[in-house]
């Protein structure tokens, strides 16, 4: 009995001594300003390993000042910073020749980024460039958004750049992901390893080969529950609406943007040795090739090596375009009113997963609707409806016309090429209409960003 109270006693002293405890409010270290946010990682009492909440929104807009714009917080951030619900506004950066560019440069392993908003300007930089974090190394992002423009060669994504081993969820992106080369992905653009999970995009993606609505290139680990809603522009091959080369596992998703690229190319993924399960795409695809086409699918383009099952999975091959009788024979496509039928889904979670308006819609996820309770999940889908309401935009041969929220909304508007080159731009007050006479024929992206809010929008076009 002595022996095993020495013994429990000794238990007990290590585990407190031992046992991890909860940042207290003195640990925690309040950033309330631009300058504040400056100092993480460079100046004594803000350690990449510290806690850290934002106290408001921070307007970050003179970083456009700066040579380079804002120096992303870094070597590897371990610690945890706490959004608190506020947003980071105006932020720039343009640095073209380093790679990790993000607010944060690198998130390791026990890094938590929460309940942070970017609405940024520019996000500029060469490989593993996100509009959040650049690399996420086994780090967590949960309930984070970024909108505006990402830039980068390869691994560059809407809100992470590349993710090794890192968990992203209930997170979101939009605007415009451009990159010159591979893994180009609107919320992610290379995953090694890692989750996605509960989180989407609209963004539109153009690059060359690795391309997604969602993720460029996804090696392995679980995407669950999530969408992308952005057109996604290729100049190669492995396009997909949702991923451009998968080879993890894909469950609970849909896609809706357009794709264009090389085969092989799909509406939802383009080339997967990976298990897909209980997902659908609506998106047209257009082939850059000579036709007739061999790695082409309205949901999948290749199974390489006929790898990885496609389980309960769908397309709508009415929406597809004029393709669809190239359609590989492994994809199973079905008419727009059978795929607004819940009896087409046999086997899916209608009370838990999805939800579905019969005869009106096609299923979306039940978190959308704010079916899964948590604050989270309402500012995702909040989210949803906040990135509707961007300004509409027409084109009748070289003439665009931008609708407007209001008569009174001023735009900076640029049209930017499918390598990310400005070919003009412009201010427009309350909409209207501009001549681009003197652009040539082709497939251009219209950026728009509201001169008040700092909010971006971007729309894809074709002049002829």
């Amino acid at each position: 009995m002595h022996k095993f109270y020495k013994l429990t006693l000794a238990i007990t002293i290590i585990t407190l001594i031992t046992a991890p405890t909860p940042a207290q409010a003195s640990d925690i270290t309040p950033i309330t300003s631009f300058e504040d946010l400056q100092k993480i990682g460079r100046e004594a009492g803000y350690s990449l390993n510290g806690n850290y909440e934002l106290t408001n929104d921070i307007d970050a807009s003179a970083s456009r000042n700066l040579t380079g714009g804002f120096t992303p917080i870094g070597g590897t951030f371990t610690g945890h910073f706490d959004g608190n619900g506020y947003k980071i506004t105006g932020l720039y950066i343009s640095r073209s020749g380093l790679s990790n560019v993000g607010l944060f440069s690198s998130v390791g392993e026990g890094g938590a980024i929460s309940s942070l908003g970017v609405e940024g300007d520019s996000i500029i930089g060469n490989q593993a460039v996100g509009g959040l974090v650049g690399r996420l190394n086994g780090g967590t992002v949960t309930d984070c958004y970024f909108t505006g423009v990402v830039r980068g060669t390869r691994m560059t994504g809407g809100l992470v750049g590349t993710n090794n081993g890192g968990t992203i969820t209930y997170s979101y992106s939009a605007g415009t992901v451009m990159g010159n080369y591979a893994e180009i992905g609107g919320l992610v653009g290379g995953s090694l390893s890692g989750d996605i999970i509960y989180s989407y995009s609209t963004a539109n993606v153009i690059g060359m080969t690795s391309l997604g609505g969602l993720v460029g290139d996804f090696n392995s680990g679980k995407i669950s529950g999530c969408y992308s809603a952005g057109d996604v522009n290729g100049s190669a091959d492995a396009v997909g609406g949702l991923v451009g080369s998968s080879h993890g596992e894909v469950t609970d998703c849909y896609s809706t943007g357009r794709v264009m690229g090389m085969e092989p190319i799909g509406g939802l993924i383009g080339t997967s040795t990976g298990n897909i399960t209980n997902c659908y795409s609506t998106g047209a695809i257009e082939l850059i090739a000579i036709a007739p086409p061999q790695f082409m699918g309205g949901l999948v383009g290749q199974r390489w090596n006929n790898m990885g099952a496609i389980t309960q999975s769908f397309w709508d091959y009415q929406t597809v375009g004029g393709y669809s009788t190239y359609i590989n024979s492994f994809d199973d496509g079905r008419t727009t009113a059978e795929m607004y039928r819940q009896s087409t889904f046999v086997g899916w979670d209608f009370e838990n997963v999805w939800r579905i308006d019969e005869e009106n819609g096609y299923p979306y996820l039940a978190w959308q609707s704010g079916g899964v309770t948590s604050a989270s999940r309402d500012r995702v889908s909040r989210g949803i409806n906040k990135n509707s309401f961007a300004p509409a935009v027409t084109v009748r041969g070289k003439m665009l016309n931008v609708k407007t929220l209001s008569s009174t909304q001023n735009l900076q508007v640029r049209l930017i090429d499918m390598r990310g080159r400005t070919m003009t731009r412009f201010d427009m007050t309350g909409g209207g209409n501009m001549s681009l006479n003197k652009i040539s024929a082709g497939r251009y992206i219209v950026d728009m960003r509201d001169m008040e809010t700092g909010r971006r929008f971007s729309s894809p076009i074709v002049l002829r």
